[in-house]
């Protein structure tokens, strides 16, 4: 009997592994095959590239405007002379003249002058096949040159910018652009402003990336929070033109925030390559999104630039524990939700305010969750001689072992971003306005501080 049972547990054990073995291989073929594939894709757009490369096709005013001419009548127009009329008006519907720094105001044929009013003169200089066309002529060098003035030019904005590159003595390329109603003129330059120094003697703005959007809070000069905002910021099944798009609004809003109340920005020091080696092990599918979102890794130069547009000073801070310290701290107490206190503790972080725990006579804290319960946790020993991440590093391992723990006894999936309740069921104290909202602005009343909020001493 002993060796029957001995004889169908390796049985069993071969059969295990041969499965496993089996499952193995599989995965193998099937790596090889989507391999080979993309090998494929991939020598395609190198042949490709490689005759385009040799034969270059141009086609001025788009490809699609020009088969217009074999479907006349499906494309609007009722003859031939018809179609070739807005051909030639679509071929010559734009010039542009590349800047040069070696010449006056930057531009050879193109030339910007400042006149009061915050508007510009434009000089354009013609080819003498066109000399008969000119408004102006003069000798230069020996020879007569000659040009069309464009008086009292007003740009949308850039003004300042423009004059700087100008003064500088930078490139200034400039674009005419002839649409349905009239011609116009872009200008571009290469802007190289000095980001303004971060200044925190009168608060900041802390910024925390989640998943679907961005909050923002603003804290006094003493690290209390005045106001908190939520940012939609969805990226997840767009273009990337589209999650470009979305990134660059939501920094450019709280750059606009940070210009309102007259503070710097303060944001975390992302590093999506290690976030993303730990996806797997991340339990909220949205936030697994978000990392794998490549338009989230460009937040901070969207940021950055968006700051330095509007003289805003921006510094990034280490976002080791902000989640756990936002939890513990400031949910409760102002009603925040977790996301808007991250942000608080990002903010203050950058001013130097104080990062220890919170102490009660009995030694434990209640902590929320994602969902709608609470976990009550012991507060470690405090230890003077070892750095206060010490301490909330042993508090968020044991918050998320009891978090889980509640969150599955409790029988409710955690909803990010969705904002705690207290121990009697109801939300915390309301700020200005729907909390739950997105895109509103909450403010909240300056209250008395406790040995764990404020600044740091000396």
């Amino acid at each position: 009997m002993s060796a029957l049972k001995h004889s169908l547990s390796e049985l069993h054990a071969k059969t295990a592994a041969s499965a496993s073995i089996g499952r193995r291989i599989h995965a193998l073929r099937v790596a090889l095959h989507q391999h080979k594939r993309r090998r494929a894709i991939l020598e395609h757009r190198r042949v490709e590239a490689q005759r385009q490369a040799a034969q270059p096709a141009l086609c001025f005013g788009s490809r699609k405007f020009f088969r217009a001419q074999f479907a006349l009548q499906e494309n609007g127009y009722s003859e031939l002379s018809d179609w070739r009329k807005d051909w030639a008006s679509k071929r010559s519907a734009q010039m542009t003249l590349d800047g040069n720094s070696s010449r006056e105001s930057g531009n050879q044929f193109a030339r910007l002058r400042k006149r009061a009013g915050g508007k510009f003169d434009l000089e354009l200089r013609l080819p003498k096949q066109l000399a008969q066309r000119a408004t102006r002529s003069f000798a230069f060098a020996g020879s007569t040159i000659s040009c069309v003035d464009f008086s009292g030019l007003s740009f949308n904005h850039g003004n300042v910018v423009i004059q700087r590159a100008i003064d500088a003595g930078r490139p200034v390329t400039v674009k005419f652009l002839r649409d349905e109603k009239s011609w116009k003129v872009y200008v571009s330059v290469d802007d190289r402003s000095e980001p303004k120094a971060a200044d925190f003697s009168g608060g900041s703005l802390g910024v925390d990336l989640n998943a679907g959007h961005v909050s923002v809070s603003v804290v006094d000069a003493s690290g209390n929070p005045v106001e908190a905002f939520n940012i939609p910021c969805v990226t997840y099944g767009k273009p990337a033109d589209q999650a470009k798009d979305t990134i660059r609004k939501a920094a450019a809003e709280v750059a606009a925030i940070a210009k309102r109340f007259g503070v710097s920005v303060v944001s975390e020091r992302l590093d999506f390559s290690k976030k993303k080696t730990a996806l797997k092990d991340s339990n909220d599918a949205r936030y697994a999104r978000m990392l794998s979102s490549f338009a989230y890794s460009s937040f901070d130069a969207a940021l950055a630039s968006a700051c330095l547009r509007r003289g805003v000073g921006h510094r990034q801070v280490n976002p080791a524990y902000t989640s756990i310290i936002g939890r513990v701290k400031f949910v409760r107490r102002y009603g925040l939700s977790v996301h808007d206190a991250a942000s608080v503790t990002i903010a203050r972080r950058a001013m130097g305010c104080s990062e220890r725990l919170p102490r009660s006579n009995d030694g434990t804290v209640t902590v929320p969750t994602n969902g709608s319960v609470h976990v009550t946790l012991d507060l470690p020993v405090r230890n003077g001689s070892r750095h206060v991440w010490t301490e909330w590093n042993g508090l968020n391992k044991e918050y998320h072992k009891k978090a889980l723990a509640a969150q599955g006894s409790s029988g409710r999936k955690p909803r990010p971003g969705r904002r705690p309740k207290t121990s009697t069921g109801r939300s915390g104290a309301p700020l200005h306005g729907p909390s739950a909202e997105v895109g509103r602005s909450r403010r909240m009343p300056l209250q008395s501080r406790d040995p764990g909020v404020g600044r740091v001493p000396g």
